[in-house]
C-alpha cells in the first residue's frame, strides 16, 4: 500500500560538496576526539591531518572534482531507495504519532563521516555518502539520519544536562534501537549499530513515540 507522507529529494552538486565539506571542516576536533573516520578530498588530507581547516572556497572545489570515488552512481542510490520508500512509509513513518515533514532534502556525498543532517526537524536536511566510499548501506544510513532528525531537540535538552560526549552516546543508541525495529528490517535489512544498547535511557521510547513499532531481539 501506498502511504503518501513525505517526498525525499536527492541532489550532488558540487556546490552542495562544497559547503558539505566546509561545514565537516568545523567539526574536525570532534572528530578527532571522538575518533571518526571522515573521508576528505585527497587533495586536502595531508593538510587536514596537520589540523588545517581553513581553505578558500576555489581551494575546496577544485579538490572536491578531482576527487576520484570510482562506481558512485547517484541514479543508482536514488533507485535504491525507491524500491522500498513504501514499505518505509507504511510500516514504519506512518506508525509515528508526532508531525512530519513534507519534504526531506538528501545530498548524496563522496566525503565526511558517512552521514549527518541540519538538525532542522521540519525543514530536514540529510547527507548521505555513496556506498563506495566506506561500504556503508545507503538506506540504512539514510534511516539512521531521518531518525536522528526527529530526535533532535531531545538530544540538545539532554546534551544540554549531561554536556556533549556523554549525550552523543545515548542518542547513538536511542537511534540504533528505532533503527533496529522489525518494521524496518524490510528496508535497512541487518541494520549494523554503532552504539551499546547499555547507554539507553529508561524513557528511549518516549524519545519518538509511536503506535505499532515492535522489536523481535
Amino acid at each position: 500500500m501506498k502511504v503518501a507522507i513525505m517526498e525525499f529529494r536527492f541532489s550532488s552538486t558540487i556546490e552542495d560538496e562544497v559547503s558539505h565539506v566546509r561545514f565537516q571542516l568545523g567539526n574536525l576536533e570532534f572528530f578527532r576526539a571522538e575518533k571518526y573516520d571522515v573521508t576528505w578530498p585527497d587533495a586536502l588530507k595531508a593538510e587536514i591531518a596537520q589540523g588545517i581547516a581553513r581553505f578558500s572556497d576555489e581551494r575546496l572545489r577544485d579538490a572536491i572534482v578531482r576527487h576520484d570515488l570510482p562506481g558512485a552512481s547517484l541514479e543508482r542510490v536514488v533507485q535504491s531507495w525507491r524500491r522500498v520508500e513504501d514499505r518505509f512509509a507504511s510500516d514504519f513513518v506512518a506508525q509515528l504519532t508526532r508531525q512530519l515533514p513534507k519534504v526531506v532534502r538528501v545530498h548524496v556525498t563522496k566525503f565526511g563521516p558517512g552521514g549527518s543532517h541540519n538538525g532542522a526537524s521540519m525543514a530536514p536536511r540529510l547527507v548521505v555518502s555513496y556506498p563506495e566510499m566506506k561500504g556503508l548501506d545507503f538506506n540504512s544510513v539514510l534511516v539512521h539520519e531521518f531518525i536522528e532528525v526527529l530526535l533532535w531537540r531531545k538530544f540538545r535538552s539532554e546534551e544540554a544536562r549531561l554536556g556533549k560526549r556523554a549525550a552523543h552516546a545515548i542518542k547513538e543508541a536511542v537511534v540504533d534501537r528505532f533503527c533496529s525495529c522489525d518494521n524496518l528490517k524490510p528496508v535497512v535489512g541487518s541494520y549494523r549499530k554503532q552504539a551499546s544498547y547499555s547507554q539507553l535511557p529508561p524513557d528511549w521510547e518516549d524519545w519518538l513515540p509511536a503506535k505499532g513499532l515492535t522489536w523481535s531481539q
